[in-house]
Parts: structure tokens; sequence; C-alpha cells
């Protein structure tokens, strides 16, 4: 199995990812955790025809593995982030308002 994603794809799928309120539900100003984001990263992969595993660590905080079979078995290449943020109070910009400024996101 093969995957192509393209640049516009990418940039809409970061795009998409900052836009959802991941702060972490044991810091100030959190509201939705990371269910939400887990569940999009989730149905992204899924989408992708990845194989996929959810991992509760806690209640609304799930850890999401999406599996590409290789060509060789025995090699793996493995992307790791984290699915909350931090606080965004004090902030001057809408931090859920993606935008690209100068190139960047």
């Amino acid at each position: 199995m093969q995957i192509s994603v393209d640049r516009d794809q990418l940039v809409q799928l970061l795009s998409d990812l900052v836009a959802i309120e991941s702060i972490n539900p044991s810091m100030k100003g959190a509201k939705n955790g990371e269910a939400i984001i887990g569940n999009y990263i989730f149905d992204y992969l899924k989408g992708l025809g990845l194989e996929i595993l959810r991992q509760e660590a806690l209640p609304g905080r799930s850890n999401i593995f999406g599996k590409l079979p290789g060509a060789d078995s025995k090699r793996r290449l493995l992307f790791e982030g984290h699915l909350d943020t931090m606080p965004v109070e004090g902030m001057e910009i809408d931090p859920f308002h993606p935008r690209i400024e100068d190139g960047r996101l």
C-alpha cells in the first residue's frame, strides 16, 4: 500500500489540527482535552486506509496508532506527537484560528 499526500493536503491537515482546542484537561482553560483531536486523527488515518488502534490512557485521553505495512516487516518508521496543548490564556492572537504568514502556518 502506498499513500501520497501533497503539500495542500498537509497544510489543510495542520490547519485542522491547530483549530482544534486540545488543552490538557488538568490545566486552566481546558474545554475538550484531547478527545476531539484524537477522534480527528483516528478518522484521518482511517481515511488513508491505515490499520488504527486507540489506546485509552485515561478517560477521554487516548493514544492513536496508525499502521501502514511496508515491504520489510523488520523495519519501522514511527511518527509521534502530543495531542494536548498548553493553556492559551494571555495570547494576543486567536490560537485556534490557523493562518499562513510569510509561507508559515
